[in-house]
């Protein structure tokens, strides 16, 4: 997933408080992720639990919901279109996940649903650096988390074009193992996320209900909760 505001919000907090220690990013796919930490080579991870996944020995906790933006060059024509739909955007060349993401098919199913078929001029990469350059050089469009999208418009790399995609990711969350102790230093940055979280997306994490829950109930809590 694309890294989210609490998660560097929290490692920026961290590092300002706590010089010294060592703090070590992975960005992959969840899927890659939740691999990593049933591995133990993760003390936590922010990203999403899909029905794949392995959930025995998993605490989930629910972040928020991750709308995502067409984005484009600033100036880019399609930027000053009155009431642009979805219609005007068929035919423009796009910078799309790979096929068989979350991402890519709900971009793909947004068009069909409005009886347009979904367009076909397309360039796959996950990518970010690359995405920017991209649109930078290009009339190219591109769909990422508005999250993102904000951060990198803020900056003047690129435009949010003034449409609301009717698609959406699933809810990301904060991933941890309960049959594993957190080090001294991994509870730092858990407290962290989870307060930095209660401070970005308004609310304090709530535990995901289902198969997730009830595998909590048959282990011991790795730690006590902290008040993402």
């Amino acid at each position: 997933m694309e890294l989210a505001t609490a998660p560097k919000r929290a490692i920026a907090v961290v590092k300002q408080e706590h010089p010294s220690l060592r703090v070590s990013l992975q960005i992959e796919t969840s899927d890659v992720l939740m691999e990593r930490l049933h591995q133990g080579k993760l003390d936590m991870v922010v990203g999403r639990l899909f029905e794949q996944h392995d959930k025995s020995a998993i605490r989930y906790e629910v972040l928020a919901e991750e709308p995502v933006s067409a984005i484009a060059r600033p100036g880019h024509p399609l930027g000053s279109v009155p009431r642009l739909g979805l219609r005007d955007l068929v035919s423009a060349g796009w910078i799309v996940p790979p096929a068989g993401s979350v991402l890519r098919h709900r971009f793909e199913l947004m068009f069909q649903q409005e009886g347009l078929a979904a367009p076909s001029n397309l360039i796959e990469t996950t990518a970010l650096l690359f995405v920017t350059k991209m649109l930078e050089q290009s009339d190219l469009l591109g769909v990422v988390a508005t999250d993102v999208a904000r951060y990198y418009a803020e900056h003047g790399m690129v435009a949010l074009l003034p449409i609301q995609l009717p698609c959406k990711m699933d809810a990301f969350g904060l991933i941890t193992r309960t049959d594993r102790l957190l080090s001294p230093a991994a509870k730092v940055m858990l407290r962290a996320l989870k307060n930095t979280a209660l401070i970005v997306y308004g609310s304090e994490l709530e535990p995901a209900l289902g198969s997730v829950e009830r595998a909590e109930r048959t282990h011991e809590p790795m730690d006590e909760p902290i008040s993402k």
